[in-house]
């Protein structure tokens, strides 16, 4: 029988999307972005036309019959409802082959600590999720912009709205950094700012793109801008507590991978993670996830696919 053929990984996050075809010896054999992928924002016909632009990217219509199984990762599948709408979306749009669908953190967590360790992502959104050695999972947080994304970019960016809001109000002197906030997110030439943040403060990414202002306000040592570092780094850190303690996890040397557009890469912000994890658990290792760890993931959950079933393609 044949070697496997390449299958098909596909990373829907709440700021890109990012599918890959990865050969039977893992390297990558085509790759593609495209836009935001939160099924709770997309919907299942949003989700569709998604993998569609997607695969009509990556393929001709030939190349796809060498697909031998479909994993597709995916921000907002908040249930065993949502993950099968997904899946039967990717059976439908690639017939024949086997599929899998899963949530974006749980694939990242899968492609950053392997059999066992906790995950901390904070993009536009936030969650923890965890799994111990007895393949036990636990997830905190991930409730969405309205009930909590504590310690996300959207947090961090609301709360410097909050402060910028009670300046207009006279409630509060202002400051250098609510003068930043309202020229970033209020300029004079969109008219007054209660108006123009009335306007835009609805909208979950604009607010969340206030995020990298405040972690460069806060590497410039501005009181406000780390105030709201800390106060976000807090939230994570006692989330992560909670899943450590959830999996027993809190008392050994386990691995904490912080992932996400926000908290996975060097600055004022994962470094303030760090520092508190250490506190909190301080026999953990805190450390930034690789990149394309949820990529990764969703190819290794694919790959897993293919060895429960008979190939589609097997001569």
């Amino acid at each position: 029988m044949s070697q496997p053929g390449p299958i098909l990984a596909i990373e829907a996050g709440g700021t890109k999307t990012e599918a890959a075809r990865f050969g039977s010896d893992g390297t990558v054999l085509a790759r593609t972005l495209a836009g935001p992928g939160n099924y709770q924002r997309l919907g299942p016909e949003g989700l569709k036309d998604l993998v569609i632009q997607l695969l009509s990217i990556l393929n001709d219509e030939a190349a796809l019959g060498e697909i031998e199984c479909a994993a597709l990762a995916m921000a907002g599948l908040a249930g065993d409802r949502d993950t099968a709408v997904a899946r039967s979306i990717l059976s439908k749009l690639l017939p024949g082959i086997p599929v899998v669908a899963t949530s974006d953190a749980r694939a990242a967590l899968t492609g950053a600590c392997g059999e066992s360790g906790i995950l901390i992502i904070a993009g536009t959104g936030s969650i923890v999720v965890g799994r111990n050695g007895s393949g036990r999972e636990l997830r905190c947080g991930g409730w969405g912009s309205v009930l909590g994304d504590e310690g996300s970019a959207y947090d961090l960016g609301k709360r410097a709205l909050i402060r910028a809001c009670r300046v207009l109000d006279g409630r509060d002197e202002p400051t250098r950094f609510t003068h930043r906030v309202l020229d970033t997110f209020a300029p004079e030439d969109r008219g007054p700012a209660r108006d123009s943040i009335l306007d835009r403060v609805t909208s979950v990414d604009q607010t969340a793109a206030l995020a990298p202002m405040i972690c460069q306000a806060a590497l410039e040592d501005d009181a406000d801008a780390r105030e709201i570092i800390n106060t976000g780094a807090a939230a994570l850190t006692q989330m992560t507590v909670a899943v450590a303690r959830g999996l027993d996890l809190d008392q050994g040397s386990a691995e904490l991978a912080l992932f996400g557009g926000l908290l996975g890469r060097p600055g004022p912000y994962s470094d303030e993670v760090q520092r508190q994890l250490r506190t909190a658990l301080p026999d953990c290792r805190p450390s930034l996830a690789p990149a394309d760890a949820a990529l990764k993931g969703v190819a290794g959950m694919a790959s897993a696919r293919l060895q429960e079933v008979p190939h589609a393609h097997q001569a």
